[in-house]
C-alpha cells in the first residue's frame, strides 16, 4: 500500500511574525481557550460619578496616554493604549475600580430551516409563519460582524460601527454592512422575513440593528465590544433583545457592562462557545444575567434521534461535540447544520453555538410580542416566564436530546403546542426513482470565527478548477494518497533577510528617502510610516530555495494612498520587477503575500514606494513549502523531519503549529483517512477539513485528541461525506506531536 507524506518548513524571519501569522479563525484553538491579550491596551472602569473624560485627560497627560474610547451608559470609564507603568499607577488610584488588559474577541420556494422546525416556531401563533411577510413589532440588535443591509430576507433598520484599525472603536459612525457573513447568518436565524423566499427566522421580520464590532476576519477587541454594549444601553428604550454569538477569555469589565445593560431592560442571548470546555472560562458565557445558549445536533427538524447526519458526523438529537457546557449554561437550541442568510444576498449552512444562540434571541423577541412581557430582562426571570408559558421543555423529555457531558441539564427551547417524536419509518415500498436529474450542492466557504461551518450550502454549485487533484481511479482496498513524503528531508532555508518588521524601533538595514519615520502600534509593534513620494529599499537578502511567498503588512493611515512593491534582482540589483503595483487603499492594515518563487536561491532587494500616508510592517516573513505541505505557526517555531517513524521518516510539529496538506479530491465510496500520530510533549490536537474554493474550515473531524502520549497510534477518520470534493486537511496542535503514514483508503 503506497503512502505519500509531507511537511513544510516555515522560516520565521522576525519576532513580529507572531502577529503576522495570527489566524483569523474565530473557533477556539487551544484546550483551555487561552485568551489573546492585546499588548499595551487597557480597559479602565471608574468608581461612582467620576467624570471619565476629565479623569482620562488629566491622568493621560500625567502618565503618557490618550483615551480613545469613553463609556458612560453601561459602565463609567475609558479604554486606551498605555505603558504598563501607567496601568500600574491607575490600579493604585482610589478613583479607579479596575484596570483590565484588553483582549481579542472572536467569532460560532421559502425553506423552513431545521432549527426553526425543531423548536416548532412555525406552530407558535405569535410567529405567524405562513409565507406572508408582516414583520413583528420588536427590535433585535446583533453585535457581530455587521449585517448585510441589502439582504432581501432581512429587515435591517439601523445600526452602529465600533470597529476599525488598531482596535480603534470609533464613535459609532461608518458602515455596519457585513464583510464576513457571520452576523448575517445569525440575523437570519433570529428574524429572517416570512416572505415566501429564502429562509424564515424565529421572529420573522423583526427589526434588526447591526452593531459591527468584528472585522472581516471575525476579530475584534473587548474594549470595542463594551463600547457596543454602551451604545445598546443608551438605546434601551428602542432595543429589546441583543444577540452575541462571539467569545473571548474571562473579561469581568464586559460582564459588568452586560449586567448594567440587562438592568436597563435589554435581554441578552449569548453563545456558550465552541471549545468543548467548561463555559465558566469564557465571556460572555460566564456573565450571569445573560441567557447562555449551548448547542445540540438536529438533522431532520424533528425529535426522536432518527435524522441522518448531513453536513457533520454528529448523531441526531445529541449534544453538539463542539459546544461548551457547565453550570453557566441556561438553555439549549439547535446549532448543527443550520441554514440561514449570508452576506451578498445569499444563504449558507453552518454549525456552532453561534447558530444556536439566535434561535433563543428570536424566541425572546417573539415571547415579548406574544405575551407583552415587561418583567426583568435577566436570564432567571425571563426563562422562568418562558418555561411557565410552555416555551421550554426538559432536556430529558421526548423533545430533548442526549449526551450532555455534565450534571447540569439545561432545558431545551421549544415553542410548539405539543411535543411528539418523529414517526418510526415503516417498510412500505417506495416508488422507483425517476431519471429526472437533481442539483448537487458543493462546498461553500463559511465563517471561520465562532461557528464551525458545514461542508454543504444552498448556493449554486461551485467546483474549484485550479486545485490539483490526484489522477487515476481508486479501487476498493487501494489507497489514494494526497501529498508528498516525510522521508525526503532535503531542503535549504537560505540566508534570512537582514531586516523585517521594524520592531527594533529603527530602520536598520533599510535605505530611506523622503518622509519616513518609525512609529509604534503596527500589527507587529513598531512600523515604518511613509509620506507621499517617500520610499524604502531593503538590504540584499537571499530567498530560500523552495520559498513560496514573502509576507508584508501594509497600512493605509489616512486619506487615499498607494503603495508599490518591487523586487530588484540580478548581479547589481538593477532588474526591477513589480510584484504589487499601485496597491491602493484608504484605511486599515492588510497583509500582502508576494510570490517569490521566481527568485528562489537568489539574492534580491525589496523596494517600497508610497503615494500618500502609508505604513509598512512585518516585511520579510517567508514561507518555504516542502512536498506541497503548508505550515504556519508562531515566530521561531520550525517543524522537523525526523527518522524512526512507523514508515521511515516522520514530521514533528512544535506547539501551536498547523500543518495543512496539499489539496486533493476525495473519491467516491467508503473513504477512510488513516494516519499514525503520537504526542511528543503534552497538549492535544484537532483535525479540520478545509473545503470550498478558498479552503476555509468546514468541519472538525477530530476534537481535542490528547491520548497516547509517547507512543504511536493509528487513527482513522471517515471522509465519505466529502466524496467528489477537493479538500485540504489541517492538523492544529497545542503541544508537540508527530505525524506519519498519512493516506486515504477506499474500501
Amino acid at each position: 500500500m503506497k503512502s505519500w507524506r509531507g511537511l513544510v518548513l516555515t522560516v520565521a524571519l522576525a519576532a513580529a511574525a507572531a502577529f503576522a501569522l495570527t489566524s483569523v479563525d474565530s473557533s477556539p484553538r487551544t484546550v483551555a481557550g487561552a485568551p489573546e491579550r492585546i499588548p499595551g491596551r487597557y480597559i479602565v472602569l471608574l468608581r461612582g460619578n467620576v467624570n471619565a473624560a476629565a479623569f482620562a485627560d488629566a491622568e493621560g497627560r500625567r502618565l503618557g496616554f490618550t483615551a480613545d474610547v469613553l463609556y458612560s451608559a453601561a459602565v463609567n470609564g475609558f479604554a486606551a493604549e498605555m505603558p504598563e507603568r501607567a496601568a500600574q499607577a491607575l490600579r493604585r488610584n482610589p478613583n479607579v475600580s479596575s484596570v483590565e488588559q484588553d483582549q481579542v474577541v472572536t467569532i460560532a420556494d421559502q425553506v423552513l430551516p431545521t432549527g426553526v422546525d425543531r423548536i416548532d416556531a412555525e406552530d407558535n401563533p405569535a410567529s405567524g409563519i405562513d409565507g406572508v411577510d408582516v414583520g413583528l413589532d420588536v427590535d433585535i440588535a446583533v453585535i457581530d460582524t455587521g449585517i448585510d443591509v441589502d439582504h432581501p430576507d432581512l429587515n435591517v433598520v439601523g445600526g452602529a460601527r465600533f470597529q476599525g484599525a488598531f482596535f480603534f472603536c470609533g464613535n459609532g459612525s461608518g458602515s455596519y454592512d457585513d464583510d464576513n457573513g457571520h452576523g448575517t447568518h445569525v440575523a437570519g436565524s433570529a428574524a429572517a422575513r416570512d416572505n415566501g423566499q429564502g429562509v424564515v427566522g424565529v421572529a420573522p421580520g423583526a427589526r434588526l440593528w447591526a452593531v459591527k464590532v468584528l472585522d472581516s476576519g471575525g476579530r475584534g477587541s473587548v474594549s470595542c465590544l463594551i463600547r457596543a454594549v454602551d451604545w445598546v444601553t443608551a438605546n434601551a428604550g428602542t432595543i429589546d433583545v441583543v444577540n452575541m454569538s462571539l467569545s473571548t477569555g474571562n473579561a469581568p469589565s464586559l460582564c459588568t457592562a452586560i449586567a448594567n445593560s440587562i438592568a436597563a431592560g435589554v435581554a441578552y442571548a449569548v453563545a456558550v462557545g465552541n471549545a468543548g470546555q467548561d463555559a465558566a472560562n469564557y465571556t460572555p458565557a460566564n456573565c450571569g444575567p445573560a441567557i447562555t445558549v449551548s448547542a445540540f445536533a438536529d438533522f431532520d427538524g424533528a425529535p426522536g434521534g432518527l435524522g441522518a447526519a448531513t453536513c457533520r458526523s454528529d448523531v441526531d438529537d445529541t449534544f453538539a461535540d463542539f459546544s461548551n457546557f457547565g453550570a453557566n449554561v441556561d438553555i439549549a437550541a439547535p446549532g448543527v447544520c443550520i441554514e440561514s442568510t449570508w452576506f451578498g444576498g445569499g444563504y449558507l449552512t453552518a454549525s456552532g453555538t453561534s447558530m444556536a444562540t439566535p434561535h433563543v434571541a428570536g424566541a425572546v423577541a417573539l415571547f415579548r410580542v406574544a405575551t407583552g412581557y415587561a418583567g426583568a430582562a435577566d436570564s432567571v426571570s425571563l426563562l422562568a416566564a418562558m418555561t411557565a408559558a410552555g416555551w421550554t421543555v426538559p432536556q430529558a423529555s421526548e423533545c430533548g436530546f442526549s449526551g450532555d457531558p455534565d450534571a447540569f441539564r439545561e432545558p431545551v427551547l421549544y415553542l410548539g403546542a405539543s411535543c411528539s417524536p418523529a414517526p418510526v419509518p415503516t417498510s412500505t415500498p417506495q416508488p422507483p426513482a425517476t431519471s429526472t436529474p437533481t442539483g448537487v450542492s458543493t462546498a461553500t466557504p463559511a465563517p471561520t470565527s465562532t461557528p464551525l461551518p458545514s461542508p454543504t450550502s444552498t448556493s449554486a454549485p461551485t467546483t474549484p478548477t485550479s486545485t490539483p487533484a490526484p489522477t487515476g481511479t481508486p479501487v476498493p482496498g487501494g489507497s489514494l494518497v494526497p501529498n508528498g513524503r516525510f522521508d525526503a528531508p532535503s531542503y535549504g532555508v537560505g540566508t534570512p533577510p537582514a531586516n523585517h518588521g521594524f520592531d527594533s524601533g529603527d530602520l536598520s538595514g533599510w535605505s530611506a528617502s523622503g518622509g519616513v519615520a518609525v512609529q509604534d502600534g503596527g500589527p507587529g509593534g513598531f512600523f515604518a510610516a511613509l509620506t507621499n513620494g517617500s520610499s524604502l529599499l531593503s538590504a540584499p537578502f537571499d530567498v530560500p530555495a523552495g520559498a513560496q511567498t514573502l509576507s508584508i503588512d501594509i497600512g493605509f493611515l489616512g486619506g487615499s494612498a498607494c503603495l508599490s512593491l518591487s523586487v530588484l534582482s540580478g548581479p547589481d540589483y538593477t532588474t526591477s520587477t513589480g510584484v504589487s503595483p499601485a496597491d491602493c487603499g484608504s484605511s486599515g492594515w492588510r497583509t500582502r503575500a508576494i510570490n517569490v518563487t521566481t527568485w528562489g536561491g537568489q539574492s534580491i532587494r525589496l523596494r517600497v514606494q508610497s503615494s500618500g500616508t502609508t505604513g509598512l510592517d512585518n516585511a520579510g516573513v517567508m514561507r518555504v513549502v516542502l512536498d506541497q505541505w503548508d505550515v504556519s505557526g508562531p515566530a521561531g517555531s520550525v517543524p522537523e523531519l525526523m527518522s524512526g517513524g512507523p514508515d521511515g521518516s516522520y514530521g514533528r510539529a512544535p506547539n501551536a503549529m498547523a500543518p495543512v496538506t496539499a489539496a486533493f479530491q476525495v473519491p467516491g465510496g467508503n473513504v477512510t483517512l488513516t494516519y499514525k500520530r503520537r504526542v511528543a510533549s503534552g497538549g492535544i490536537y484537532n483535525l479540520y477539513v478545509l473545503c470550498g474554493p478558498t479552503f476555509t474550515r468546514c468541519q472538525r473531524v477530530v476534537t481535542n485528541d490528547s491520548a497516547s502520549a509517547g507512543q504511536w497510534v493509528t487513527k482513522e477518520v471517515n471522509l465519505s461525506a466529502y466524496a467528489g470534493q477537493v479538500i485540504k486537511l489541517e492538523f492544529y496542535n497545542a503541544g508537540t506531536f508527530d505525524l506519519d503514514s498519512l493516506e486515504l483508503v477506499v474500501r
